[in-house]
């Protein structure tokens, strides 16, 4: 189960350019090919996401705040298992640093080809 939520996580908040998203401005839901579906609302710097895997059957949701290239987002899965990520994009890759209530942490460098 934690390693379902770090890759909801790291693929869904990382917008890898493996998701396909729908919808600009301050609605759009992005489908990725770890079977995640995502959907952010808001605009600005402020947004919240709520979204499920369809591999794993896992709900999620929360919120995110974005400051220049910095982005904090903090949610809770449907198995309640709550998470914390934070996102430093540099160009066409980020970095996403990751922690949730189960004690699992890790960090991933995120780009065209993937997660890693």
């Amino acid at each position: 189960m934690k390693y379902a939520v770090a890759l909801i996580l790291g693929m869904t908040l990382a917008s890898s350019a493996n998701a396909i998203c729908i919808g600009s401005g301050s609605l759009r839901t992005c489908d990725d090919d770890r079977g995640n579906s995502t959907t952010y609302y808001g605009s600005g710097s402020m947004q919240s996401f709520d979204g499920r895997n369809s591999r794993t059957g896992v709900s999620y949701s929360g919120d995110s705040i974005t400051s220049g290239s910095t982005t904090f987002s903090s949610g809770r899965t449907s198995t309640g298992i709550t998470f914390d990520s934070t996102t430093y994009r540099n160009g066409s890759s980020a970095i996403v640093d990751y922690k949730d209530s189960t004690g699992h942490r890790s960090s991933k460098i995120c780009n065209i080809n993937g997660c890693f």
